[in-house]
């Protein structure tokens, strides 16, 4: 029995915008007091590195696309599938320890992440069932189609200050 594959699950969406932020965040340029850029996933109740970033996906919902769910034909094959709508959170941290400048460092994360996710309409998303060391491009895309920046929840440890942004992203799931 072949092993289980879905090029265009949620595992290979997820796992492609992870990998694209942590790139995307170090590769547009690092001020000078962040020596690599750290990003936990998946909500670290604290980061065990300040200063950091976090991305958690929050849930998702379906939108019908079409009358049939059929969403794309392509070489003689008819697809169908859905839309979804994710929400994904993510957060710029900082600690207020020992650090005068944590609020100018936590203006600079959280320029860097508007930034990032206001110029970057779409993430191309890999096949990570066939490998996760040199994933192939599926020709599907994660659409960022909003970004709200929103209060924090208090974190209960008071020298840890934190920035949280909202980002809403669609993409299609298809199947045969």
């Amino acid at each position: 029995m072949p092993a289980f594959t879905h090029t265009y699950g949620r595992w290979a969406v997820k796992g492609s915008f992870n990998k694209w932020f942590a790139d995307s965040i170090d590769d547009q340029g690092l001020p000078s007091w962040i020596a690599a850029a750290v990003v936990n996933f998946d909500y670290p109740a604290t980061p065990v590195t300040f200063p950091s970033f976090s991305v958690t996906w929050l849930g998702r919902r379906a939108e019908q696309v079409s009358q049939g769910e059929f969403v794309e034909s392509s070489g003689g094959t008819r697809y169908k599938g859905q839309r979804w709508r994710e929400v994904i959170e993510v957060r710029c941290w900082e600690t207020r320890d020992g650090n005068p400048s944590w609020e100018q460092r936590l203006e600079q994360m959280a320029d860097m992440v508007t930034r990032l996710l206001q110029g970057t309409k779409s993430v191309a998303v890999n096949d990570l069932y066939a490998g996760t060391a040199s994933p192939s491009a599926t020709g599907a895309i994660l659409r960022v189609v909003g970004i709200e920046e929103t209060a924090a929840p208090h974190d209960p440890n008071l020298s840890v200050e934190q920035r949280r942004f909202i980002v809403v992203a669609t993409w299609v799931e298809r199947w045969t």
